[in-house]
């Protein structure tokens, strides 16, 4: 294999390893999405949490 070839191919491994990376970003940005997404749905069950009248239900509950 000479030089040129071996510049060449070097030049096609380097396409592929970019490829792969794009990808990989692409699925880390997916990642950190679903995460804050998941983030944000946590926050929202903590604060529906603290809110609830568990005395409440309780009573409701006793009464039925």
């Amino acid at each position: 294999m000479n030089a040129h070839q071996k510049l060449a191919r070097i030049g096609t491994e380097l396409d592929d390893l970019r490829r792969i990376l794009f990808h990989l970003n692409v699925q880390a940005a997916g990642i950190d999405t679903l995460c804050a997404e998941l983030g944000s749905s946590l926050s929202a069950a903590r604060a529906d949490i603290r809110t609830f009248d568990f005395e409440r239900l309780q009573g409701d509950l006793f009464l039925s």
